[in-house]
Order: structure tokens, then C-alpha cells, then sequence
């Protein structure tokens, strides 16, 4: 059952298109989240659902109900903002309360409730802190206590974790999936942060220029991505420009820099648009790649290059390749010197081959 439905909605603010056209669904107990980069329109679409916008056209149901025009206080939402808007002159207890003192839940429920709620974010016996009492972790905690105790449909999220450290946004990550995955509460999560994304996601929704890439899970986006836009968006990616110089229905054959490979049909997004002779774009991700100073297997797509960086990861080596192509990125457990001359290989199955891709025309 969809508790979010999102039917052909467009919002201009005056000549500018912020959202064009989006439409999606999110099932009950769904955590999606809706990513792109600044000004693509991801908060736009969390405003328009929570009220505090209304569409230009096309229509939102909030668990089957039309609800533009419906004010934010008659819909069946909460919303989690960056700031956190924590009530400062109210204890914790009290910023818990505050939405079920509004729907006259009496004292002694109120009092359950919120002991139930410091439970569930781990915060058991922090009733009578102050805001100002808490770490930053502590009152995202509290900012969620807040917006899941009076069991909305759906929780909105507007980047609330942006503000923290890499260590602590990784931890509230973890937090915010197990609190969900507790409680069952639709979850909807706006950010610009993909490790974030790729991190707590059943599902993502990737806008560009207020229109929607691709919507799947964190496997379909990274494994399979429509567009260059979303192989380059979503995790790392090595980009090289090619050309067709063969097709065989099945399998088609390109040039990367005077190297020929031949590869599935199937890495092409669309490969009945791929014309002989014609420009495409290759990506490759860092981590399918291999770094070798011998001959490469046949039939591999392989580029010759310079190691010009070298970073250690633990595990593994991050080698930096200068080549004729640009400098490409490699995840590998090789033992490479700066300025050993190498060979990047990736297998065919391995790389996506996209339409060559044209300037977007959309007003942002």
C-alpha cells in the first residue's frame, strides 16, 4: 500500500521550474530517500508534502487522501528539519510532549509515551535535561522522539544529520535505520549526501534540475545507472570518452583510446541509439578495476598509464593513473610505486556505456 503518492507534481516559483513533472510512490514502512545536488529540488518536494508549499499542478495523496491545500497541522506528517528546532526553554521531556499536549493527550499517557519514546532512541532517564544539556547526537535523538511519538504516517527528513561529524552522522545512521526498522514508520530523507543515502535507503530517488534521474534501490542506482549524470552521482566513478565502431546485435565494439573491446549489449542503457561511429561515454567504478604491470587477459578493456598518487586504505591501495584518457582512480591491493608505468583493466560486463551526454536545458 502507498502512503506517499506523487502524481505529475510541478512547482514554479515565478519563471523558475524548482520540481518538473515528478511522480513516485512510497510503501508503508518504506525508508526512501530523495538525493541530487543543491538546487535539485529535493526539499521542494519535502515542503510540498508537508504542506508548507503547494504544488502549480499535480496531485499529493498522504495514505489516500488528496491533501493539497490540506495545512500542515491536518496532515497525518511530521518533519525532521536540520536545524532540529528543539524548543530551548523546554526540557527534554517537554519537546516530547509538545505534539501530544496539542492533540489533548492526557498527562498520564503523555508521561508513558515519552518514557516509551526515550527508550526506543536510547536516551532512558534524560526527561528533565535541558536542550543546551545535550550533545549534538543527543538532541537529533530527541528531534526524532519528537516527530515519531504521536505514530504519524510518515517522518520527514531535511538533511537533519548535515551538521554533525563523519563519525557521529555514521553512528545516527545506524540509529535511524534500527529506530525505524523498531517502529515502522514510514521514513522520507532528503539529502545531498549519497554515502548517506546509499547507507539507510530501501529505496532512492535521484532528482537533476527538479526532475527525477532514477528511482530504484542503492544496488539498481550503482550497478546499473541510466544516466552518466546518475554513474557519477552515485558512489565513484572513472569517465572516458569512446567510440562505436562495430555492432553485432548482441554485442557491440568500442574505441577507448585506440583500445578495441568488444561488450554486452546490456551495458548500454540503450543500445539500439549507439551508432557506428558515434561518441559515447564509459564509465567504470574504482573498485571493478584491476592495476597490473603484465599483460592484460584477452578481451579486457585495459588503458595504459602513469601511478601519479597512492593512498593506503587499510585493506587496500586508492592508485591515482595518469593516462592519455585523463586521470583514472582504482581501488586495488597492489604494490605500486609513483611513477610506475601500469595497465588499468576492466572486464567488459564491467562498464556502462551511455548516450554522449548533452547540456541539460532546465531552469533551475
Amino acid at each position: 500500500m502507498s502512503i506517499v503518492s506523487i502524481q505529475d507534481v510541478r512547482k514554479e516559483f515565478g519563471d523558475i521550474v524548482a520540481v518538473s513533472d515528478a511522480s513516485f510512490d512510497i510503501k508503508d514502512g518504506e525508508f526512501v530517500s530523495i538525493l541530487g545536488p543543491s538546487g535539485s529540488g529535493k526539499s521542494t518536494i519535502l515542503r510540498m508534502i508537508a504542506g508548507f508549499e503547494t504544488p502549480t499542478s499535480g496531485a499529493i495523496a498522504i495514505d489516500g487522501d488528496d491533501v493539497v491545500g490540506v495545512p500542515p497541522f491536518n496532515r497525518n506528517v511530521n518533519m525532521v528539519f536540520q536545524s532540529l528546532a528543539l524548543f530551548p526553554h523546554l526540557t527534554v521531556a517537554e519537546n516530547i510532549a509538545y505534539g501530544l499536549k496539542q492533540q489533548g493527550v492526557g498527562k498520564e499517557e503523555r508521561s508513558e509515551r515519552i518514557d516509551e519514546m526515550l527508550s526506543v532512541v536510547h536516551l532512558e532517564g534524560y526527561n528533565d535535561r535541558m536542550p543546551d544539556e545535550l550533545s549534538g547526537g543527543e538532541q537529533q535523538r530527541v528531534a526524532l522522539a519528537r516527530a515519531i511519538v504521536n505514530e504519524p504516517k510518515i517522518v520527514l527528513f531535511d538533511e537533519p544529520l548535515a551538521s554533525l561529524d563523519r563519525k557521529l552522522r555514521q553512528h545516527m545512521q545506524r540509529e535511524l535505520q534500527r529506530i525505524q526498522a523498531e517502529t515502522g514508520i514510514t521514513f522520507l530523507y532528503v539529502t545531498h549526501d549519497q554515502e548517506v543515502a546509499l547507507a539507510v535507503s530501501d529505496r532512492m530517488i535521484l532528482l537533476r534540475d527538479g526532475e527525477i534521474e532514477q528511482i530504484g534501490t542503492a544496488e539498481q542506482l550503482y550497478d546499473s545507472p541510466v544516466s552518466k549524470f546518475v554513474a557519477d552521482f552515485i558512489g565513484d566513478a572513472n569517465d572516458v570518452e569512446a567510440q562505436v565502431v562495430d555492432s553485432q546485435g548482441d554485442t557491440f565494439t568500442i574505441d577507448v583510446g585506440g583500445d578495441h573491446v568488444t561488450v554486452p549489449s546490456s551495458v548500454a542503457q540503450r543500445p539500439d541509439a549507439l551508432s557506428i561511429d558515434g561518441s559515447v561515454d564509459v564509465s567504470f567504478r574504482p573498485d571493478l578495476l584491476s592495476v597490473t604491470n603484465e599483460k592484460p587477459e584477452n578481451g579486457q578493456l585495459t588503458i595504459g598509464g602513469t601511478v601519479i598518487n597512492r593512498i593506503y586504505k587499510g585493506d587496500e591501495m586508492t592508485f591515482v593513473i595518469e593516462t592519455e584518457l585523463g586521470e583514472i582512480t582504482v581501488h586495488d591491493e597492489g604494490a605500486f610505486d609513483i611513477g610506475d608505468d601500469v595497465a588499468v583493466a576492466v572486464a567488459p560486463e564491467s562498464v556502462n556505456v551511455f548516450e554522449k551526454a548533452t547540456p541539460a536545458t532546465h531552469v533551475e
